[in-house]
């Protein structure tokens, strides 16, 4: 069994050469291993929210605690054994998903306000 290659980190590339020697740069980012019917799930949801509150609002930001609680409630409802949301009749797993990316673009991007109880801009 070959031996297995260490993790990409974050902007590096590796150089893959096919047995038809062809070439190609590997990077980190790998959406082929997404699995496309879990993204076009999350893809309703987002398009369920659009209409609701009208595309690209969440990048206006807000309360980023917002996501969060909304993030939780569907996944508590989950937990609970509710399958789907009874408002959207989409998944709560692809609404808890949507809220965890709206965070990440929140913080990626630094928009909406960061009200965690213990976070980094709280404190300095």
């Amino acid at each position: 069994m070959p031996e297995a290659a260490a993790p990409l980190k974050r902007g590096e590339e590796v150089r893959v050469v096919s047995e038809t020697g062809g070439a190609k740069g590997k990077k980190l980012a790998s959406l082929g291993s997404l699995d496309p019917k879990a993204l076009l799930v999350l893809a309703e949801a987002s398009g369920f929210g659009a209409a609701k509150y009208d595309q690209h609002n969440y990048l206006r930001g807000y309360a980023w605690s917002l996501s969060f609680d909304a993030c939780q409630r569907h996944l508590l409802a989950f937990w609970a054994g509710e399958e789907l949301d009874p408002e959207s009749g989409l998944p709560h797993l692809a609404h808890a998903a949507w809220h965890c990316l709206a965070m990440l673009s929140f913080q990626l991007r630094d928009i909406g306000t960061d009200d965690r109880f213990d976070s980094p801009k709280r404190s300095a």
